[in-house]
């Protein structure tokens, strides 16, 4: 189910990663497990726009960790009209509006306040060592 979810095209159906969507907010700064699209405040930047998700190959990294990247994204404001400073990125399952599926706050606040300000983000997705993902029932 995890390789499902996760891998390019591990299965004949895409993961759920082949669907999603790259955004940007601004706020709030208390987002926790239960936040929705709704609570987010999306980033409004002239020439902002969702960026679809293009997840690479799954691999086991150096530390023994499965892993996905993404392909790099590159938010850059196409004028100085509406300047903002954005928190996080998150992914979302659609294009517009949509639901939720993850979000991540950077260390630091990042300014899109004129056409020089670029972001430049490349997703990583990673299970953490020993993790368990949960039980499952079966019958033989």
């Amino acid at each position: 189910m995890l390789v499902d979810a996760m891998a390019k095209t591990a299965t004949p159906n895409d993961g759920l990663l082949e669907d999603a969507f790259i955004l940007l907010f601004t706020g709030p700064g208390d987002l926790d497990r239960e936040s929705a699209m709704a609570d987010i405040v999306e980033a409004s930047h002239t020439g902002y726009a969702r960026a679809a998700f293009s997840p690479g190959d799954p691999f086991i990294s150096s530390d023994g960790r499965y892993k996905v990247h993404g392909s790099t994204v590159v938010y850059q404001p196409t004028d100085a009209l509406n300047p903002e400073v954005v928190v996080g990125w998150g992914l979302a399952s659609a294009n517009v509006a949509g639901n939720l599926w993850a979000f991540e706050y950077f260390l630091t606040p990042v300014q899109l306040q004129k056409v020089t300000d670029q972001l430049t983000l490349v997703p990583e997705f990673a299970l953490p060592i020993g993790q368990s993902m949960g039980d499952a029932d079966y019958e033989t």
